[in-house]
């Protein structure tokens, strides 16, 4: 399963898919990988996609170390 995560100026939003489907969607006022843990293991979270115009991103190396992928958009 796939975590899409769309980090703006001041909301992030998340959404989950399975294959073209999603299967769990969220907007977040604070978005980290502490706040992310429970849904990649709910789901299951083999790759993220990012997507982002703030200043402060999303720490990768946290996804890295649980060997999740990552794609960027910037």
């Amino acid at each position: 399963m796939q975590l899409a995560i769309d980090i703006g100026n001041t909301r992030s939003k998340a959404a989950v898919f399975n294959d073209r489907r999603i299967i769990f969607r969220k907007t977040f006022t604070d978005v980290s990988f502490e706040v992310l843990k429970p849904l990649l293991k709910k789901y299951k979270v083999d790759a993220v996609i990012f997507s982002s115009v703030a200043k402060e991103k999303l720490s990768h190396g946290k996804f890295v170390q649980n060997k999740i992928h990552i794609i960027e958009l910037t």
